[in-house]
């Protein structure tokens, strides 16, 4: 008996080992605070796909009662947790529903951009000459303005909606994945193993998918993370100028351009989203730093 007990606790402990392994590769050591943001977007991500399913949130449902204040009982005895908005909305599923909205749009522009960014880099910095002098000049074009500038731009000339203010975003965010992956590319082309492979008559194309993109899986992760904040913070403000997601949506930014009108007889109209916004960019601004401390071995020895 203690032969076989000997050699089976060794497996499930080791089954153990291998998930408590797993879950300290997902949190970062001597870095309390951004444990505590990863948390916190784990939350939002728990909030924003869970909550309204177990719940059954209604964010579109108007009732009687407008402007109640948050943790107020209504005539007909419904607790509002958040209280209600100018049309009687519940407030907290609105801010669910726009918690899943943003989430999902900054996934989808983080996605593309990426995507597309990420390919046009590698074409740069792999094949060079006039395709690189374009890509470039291109790239140089879209960072001389701010993003937010730009995006409205765009957005006003393909017309308001959140589409189109979805693709604004996705083409301010594509440069910084072009600049980044073109450096590592240019970087790895110049190293032994790659002339080695040239010399061998091994296509660029190869190289590029079997050797060049592999490296550039870091410095692309740290890059969606920051670009997530900044595609939330851009959809929120041309939601809020009026160029974004159109009403009932529910929308953090368009939520606070309706409540400019009650910013004195009810603030906390403006101030849940607001916080709403400010939590999800900085945690993802404090994990993509992180990321990046992580990653870049330089940054980890001078800590």
């Amino acid at each position: 008996m203690s032969d076989f007990s000997s050699q089976t606790q060794p497996a499930h402990f080791s089954g153990n080992q291998k998930f408590l392994t797993k879950v300290k590769l997902l949190f970062f050591r001597n870095n309390p605070i951004a444990n505590f943001a990863l948390v916190i977007i784990l939350l939002l991500l728990a909030i924003g796909y869970i909550v309204p399913i177990i719940l059954n949130l209604d964010p579109f449902g108007t009732s009687s009662e407008l402007l109640l204040s948050p943790g107020t009982m209504s005539s007909n005895e419904v607790y509002y947790l958040l209280g209600t908005d100018d049309l009687g909305r519940d407030l907290f599923s609105r801010l669910v529903i726009g918690a899943r909205s943003s989430l999902n749009i900054g996934f989808f522009i983080v996605l593309v951009s990426a995507f597309v960014g990420t390919s046009m880099g590698l074409v740069a910095g792999v094949y060079g000459g006039a395709i690189d002098a374009f890509i470039m000049r291109l790239t140089d074009v879209i960072m001389s303005l701010p993003s937010i500038l730009l995006a409205i731009v765009i957005v006003a000339v393909l017309g308001g909606g959140l589409v189109n203010a979805v693709i604004a975003v996705i083409i301010v965010s594509m440069p910084r994945y072009i600049r980044v992956v073109r450096s590592v590319a240019m970087s790895e082309m110049k190293k032994q193993y790659v002339v080695a492979a040239q010399s061998f008559g091994i296509k660029r194309f190869r190289i590029l998918w079997s050797e060049i993109l592999p490296n550039c899986r870091a410095p692309v992760i740290v890059q969606s993370t920051l670009g997530f904040s900044e595609a939330v913070l851009d959809i929120a403000a041309l939601g809020f100028l009026g160029l974004g997601a159109r009403p009932p949506a529910a929308d953090w930014g368009a939520m606070l351009a309706d409540a400019r009108t009650y910013i004195e007889s009810a603030p906390y109209l403006v101030v849940l989203p607001g916080v709403c916004i400010l939590i999800t960019v900085l945690c993802f601004n404090i994990v993509g730093d992180a990321l990046r401390d992580r990653f870049d071995p330089k940054l980890g020895d001078s800590k």
